[in-house]
């Protein structure tokens, strides 16, 4: 779909080739797309690569090589669209991977609520207001 503003199957594709040619580059260039758009990205992939349990060579390949077609091929906008239970979700305003705009996509049972200067990747930064929406949400 040309009008989706989302990340096109072609990225999913390359990303799948790189996993084969080199899983630890790819890997971290997945890491950096999660992290694009935060306001504090660089220090945010250091956080996030970090915290990784493990480096790309002790990933099992046909997993990640699975999620990664899942990712390019699994279109979930009818069922986002046509959600029957109360959701919300959280989006950052500089996703790479789920832009805020795909928002005006889903259904009317999703609450949506944009989180400024984040991207994919739920920094440290927007801990405390993550928190705050899920607590004003569940309350509501």
């Amino acid at each position: 779909d040309a009008q989706w503003p989302g990340v096109p199957s072609a990225v999913f594709e390359a990303f799948a080739e790189q996993l084969d040619r080199d899983p630890e580059s790819c890997l971290q260039r997945f890491q950096a797309l999660q992290v694009k758009g935060d306001g504090d990205a660089t220090k945010e992939l250091k956080r996030l690569r970090r915290h990784c349990a493990e480096p790309a060579g002790g990933i099992d390949h046909a997993t990640l090589a699975a999620t990664l077609a899942w990712l390019r091929d699994w279109d979930m906008r009818a069922a986002l669209a046509n959600l029957t239970s109360p959701v919300l979700s959280l989006l950052g305003d500089g996703d790479a991977l789920v832009p805020s705009v795909l928002a005006e996509r889903f259904g009317a049972n999703v609450h949506v609520e944009r989180i400024a200067g984040m991207g994919h990747y739920p920094g440290c930064h927007a801990a405390p207001r993550i928190a705050a929406l899920i607590g004003d949400w569940w309350q509501a």
